[in-house]
């Protein structure tokens, strides 16, 4: 892709309501989830893609709150909620259209990506929903389950920062027989250490934003 192109995409998610009551967790550590659904999902299938990735990361105890971002400025005009500048406490992900993946990378393998940082915290993530889709097809798997579960795949990538693919597990970089018989039933998930290290991580961002939001103010 160009580099004006990767430039306005990423402007776009950093510029930036699907609501659930969250499960009982570990930690009262509250992440936000800008979500801009640039592929059209289908309503329901993007509904149950997003429980499918509140239920992983509220089992690895974080609990998670999901805004639904307008994509075009008439939209932007009746859902003023992703307007205001947002903090380090929230993330942006992009669902992205196969037109959009193909100027994001020339290979086909990846299901998504995400902006992980060596220092700071890293807000940007997208996942192709075309490779994601046809991938869910080929294996028998679930379309909703394969979204879901590559959405906190890529969140798990931004609250765990680089270098954080696992042998074992939803952060695993290849998900083959065994990893999708877990996914199928619910087993693939976040090790107790990583989730540990997110749920730090988390509040380290709330933090963060408090501190920026009462320095704003001052």
């Amino acid at each position: 892709m160009t580099l004006s192109t990767q430039l306005l995409l990423t402007a776009t998610l950093m510029g930036g309501l699907l609501g659930a009551e969250p499960m009982e967790t570990q930690t009262e550590a509250a992440l936000t989830v800008w979500l801009y659904d640039y592929a059209d999902v289908a309503a329901g299938t993007l509904e149950r893609s997003r429980r499918q990735a509140t239920r992983i990361l509220n089992q690895a105890g974080l609990r998670i709150r999901w805004e639904l971002c307008p994509i075009s400025a008439e939209e932007a005009e009746q859902n003023r909620d992703c307007a205001r500048r947002a903090a380090v406490d929230t993330i942006r992900l992009g669902i992205l259209s196969k037109k959009m993946a193909k100027k994001m990378t020339k290979r086909g393998i990846e299901f998504g990506y995400a902006v992980a940082l060596a220092e700071g915290f890293g807000v940007i993530a997208g996942v192709y929903l075309d490779r994601t889709v046809r991938e869910a097809d080929s294996i028998g798997l679930e379309r909703h389950i394969m979204l879901g579960h590559t959405i906190a795949h890529e969140i798990g990538h931004l609250l765990l920062g680089q270098g954080s693919h696992s042998q074992r597990g939803i952060m695993s970089p290849t998900w083959r027989g065994r990893e999708i018989n877990l996914a199928k039933t619910g087993r693939f998930l976040f090790s107790q250490d990583q989730a540990e290290r997110m749920q730090v991580q988390v509040a380290a961002r709330i933090r963060a934003a408090r501190a920026d939001s009462v320095t704003a103010a001052n």
